[in-house]
């Protein structure tokens, strides 16, 4: 119980790290990842 519990977190944490950032950077909620370096777009897998 305690291991889905913190894997759930761990979701739940790694996605509100990421509409924090791009909220802060001003770029939509909706989109694919890319690389702040080269700005490609990641693969899914």
């Amino acid at each position: 119980m305690y291991a889905i519990a913190g894997a759930l977190g761990l979701g739940l944490g790694s996605f509100i790290n990421v509409v924090i950032l791009r909220l802060h950077a001003g770029k939509p909620l909706t989109g694919r990842s890319m690389c702040p370096q080269c700005h490609t777009q990641l693969a899914w897998y």
